[in-house]
């Protein structure tokens, strides 16, 4: 017979009564950080960018001739390399391309909150320099000038002279840089044109794009919907074809999700390959102190072959020259040309930590009967232990208790989409293990493993924490090693884009991009299809909070882009992206959100 002992389960709501207790007076305690001044910073910065904006419309409608309505369908939805193409061939002149996406760029910025500082004046006016220059620069070979004349969106945290990397913070607005950070350096040696700087998260550790200045983007394909982050500004801007290229920054998806959410290519390297000279840091004095999963720089675009130009156009002498402690690795073409040697692929559709919703199953299936149509072997890889990985991520990222996380918001108030984080953060050392047991009993272990992740820790742990990290790696390595596998195709997240908020929860669907970070490898996003009617649907095993909000996800996600991922050994970013290429030939997605065709820049 059962017997209720009525005195434990007194005592249980007591725990649980002080906990939301703890809860409450945190949550006042946070809200006093946010000042008025925050606000008025946040509306000065919002408000000076409005006021030029303005002024830029009416340069870019006055000033300059706009180009014909034919020569912009013409335009719109080419790659770079296709513009490039274009320009070798006199289609249209460099000036054509840069108004034309100026209007594209400001007008999307307008419908979708994807940017934040424009510098369309500047940028019209080199390209008019380009045009006068262009019988010399037509002499200068493809691989001196592999951009010219090519727009590129850069993200709100990489450094560019006269502009804020404000990356969210709005203790960092009006701090404009006083030179080009090194990868954008290289970028613009190489003849691209920066036009227009993109929306982040606060201090971007979240898949969305929300701040104070700025406000919340939206995705292109549905505004219901968040466009990803941190590098959601560019997932959304080129999603809805206001840009060409954009670059972006990957940590645990960053540039990963965004593609993946908004219909587009993305691509992160190996850490180590790329500078991050030149890149803001959402920490005091723009230095971060964890250094065993790093952020990485890299493109995002409307083909691999465009992801490629960027990666060639990084991978030249004078990075090396100028950053020392990178690997000195020149982009192999060779590799990613090759189309003699078959690969043994591995494969899987879902992963033990969380179930893919059908759409991302089907694209991984579709992407595994085009590259054995193609000859390459494709075997089943199963990931072992994920529940693991997603622990070791956000233990380490949260070792010191988020605390300096926090130092880095100088003051203002910390954005909602935080909340649960930070509140499991706060739990004290001697209620977490209760607690987590009470979740656990409640059919709530994936929320008990996160609370169990994010608390500070001793220098003794967080070394055993590294140890064990380095050991997921080698064992993940050594098993794909044992079945001979060169690369892997897995979803690139577990569901289609959330509806907006719901990253604050559904982040444990990250698990499929965070992995490659955990790992150092590199890894790309391929857009290969949309949500079908009868996918619109999301179930699993553990049937727990998380599924609920997963399942809310796929109601109506009909006609939302799904994209499929390749990672692989550390170094190995070339043949990476040749498989990224392949599949693009073979399954050629082509679809478009119906913002990217309606947009309307003469009116």
């Amino acid at each position: 017979m059962f017997f209720i002992d009525y005195g434990d389960v007194i005592r249980a709501l007591a725990i649980i009564s002080f906990i939301y207790f703890v809860k409450y007076i945190l949550t006042v305690k946070r809200g006093l950080y946010h000042t008025q001044n925050f606000r008025l910073q946040a509306t000065e910065k919002l408000a000076s960018r409005d006021l030029k904006r303005q002024t830029l419309l009416d340069i870019l409608k006055n000033d300059f001739v706009v180009p014909s309505k034919q020569l912009h369908d013409q335009i719109y939805n080419l790659t770079a390399t296709q513009l490039l193409e274009g320009f070798k061939a006199n289609s249209f002149t460099y000036s054509d391309v840069i108004h034309l996406f100026s209007l594209r760029a400001l007008t999307i910025g307008i419908k979708t909150n994807a940017v934040t500082e424009e510098f369309y004046d500047d940028a019209i006016k080199k390209a008019k320099e380009l045009d006068k220059e262009k019988d010399l620069a037509m002499y200068k070979s493809d691989d001196q000038l592999l951009l010219l004349g090519v727009p590129i969106s850069v993200k709100d945290q990489i450094h560019q002279q006269g502009a804020d990397s404000s990356m969210g913070l709005t203790a960092r607005n009006f701090r404009p840089s006083h030179q080009n950070g090194l990868v954008l350096e290289l970028l613009i040696e190489q003849g691209a044109i920066p036009f227009v700087r993109t929306n982040t998260l606060q201090a971007m550790m979240l898949p969305e794009t929300d701040n104070l200045t700025y406000g919340r983007t939206v995705n292109p394909w549905d505004f219901t919907r968040t466009c990803g982050g941190s590098s959601g500004g560019e997932g959304a801007l080129l999603g809805a074809r206001g840009s060409v290229l954009g670059i972006g920054t990957d940590v645990g998806g960053s540039i990963r999700i965004p593609a993946h959410f908004c219909g587009v290519y993305g691509f992160k390297p190996t850490p180590g390959r790329i500078t991050d000279l030149g890149i803001g840091i959402p920490r005091l004095k723009d230095v971060i102190g964890e250094g065993n999963i790093r952020a990485t720089v890299g493109p995002l675009g409307h083909s691999t072959d465009d992801l490629v130009l960027v990666m060639k156009s990084f991978l030249k002498p004078k990075m090396w020259q100028k950053d020392k402690s990178l690997v000195k690795l020149p982009w192999r073409d060779e590799t990613y040309r090759d189309r003699t040697e078959k690969l043994r692929i591995g494969y899987y559709t879902t992963d033990d930590w969380f179930t893919a919703s059908p759409a991302c199953v089907r694209a991984v299936l579709n992407a595994v009967d085009a590259l054995r149509q193609l000859g390459h072997t494709v075997v089943e890889f199963k990931p072992k232990n994920m529940s693991t990985a997603v622990r070791l991520y956000t233990s380490i990222l949260a070792a010191d208790g988020i605390k300096h996380f926090l130092e880095a918001l100088e003051g203002e108030k910390l954005n909602n989409l935080y909340t649960n984080l930070f509140l499991a953060s706060r739990i004290p050392t001697f209620l977490r293990p209760l607690l987590c047991t009470i979740l656990t009993i409640i059919g709530e272990s994936r929320a008990a493993l996160i609370v169990k992740s994010v608390g500070a820790r001793k220098a003794y742990d967080y070394i055993e924490l590294i140890r064990e990290m380095k050991l997921f790696a080698d064992h993940w390595i050594t098993d794909m090693e044992n079945h001979n596998i060169d690369l892997i195709i897995s979803p690139a997240n577990g569901l289609p884009a959330y509806h907006h908020t719901l990253s604050k929860d559904l982040f444990v669907s990250c698990s499929y991009t965070l992995i490659y970070n955990l790992l150092n490898f590199p890894a790309g996003v391929v857009p290969v299809t949309v949500v079908k009617d009868d996918e619109q649907r999301y179930s699993d095993d553990f049937n727990d909070s998380y599924t609920k909000k997963a399942a809310s996800v796929c109601q109506n996600s009909k006609g939302c882009p799904i994209g499929v991922q390749v990672a692989g050994f550390p170094w190995q970013d070339e043949k990476v992206l040749r498989i990224m290429k392949e599949l693009e030939d073979k399954i050629q997605f082509k679809q478009l959100p119906k913002l990217a065709q309606d947009i309307d820049i003469y009116h």
